[in-house]
């Protein structure tokens, strides 16, 4: 898979790296750029952490 770490293609799709490699490798192997499988996006803040944040520090 180029690149592609398999185990996070598996956890990403919740399934084992054994049906990733049998049924969908060697289909997407030349189509597969691993600079845009391997990003992790920032999370995103919730209202809740907000909130307890706004209420922790009073202006």
């Amino acid at each position: 898979m180029e690149g592609a770490d398999v185990y996070q293609i598996a956890k990403n799709c919740r399934t084992s790296v054994q049906m990733i490699e049998d049924f969908y490798a060697s289909h997407i192997e030349s189509m597969v750029d691993p600079a845009v499988v391997n990003v992790r996006r920032p999370k995103k803040r919730t209202k809740r952490k907000k909130a307890l944040q706004s209420s922790e520090n009073p202006l």
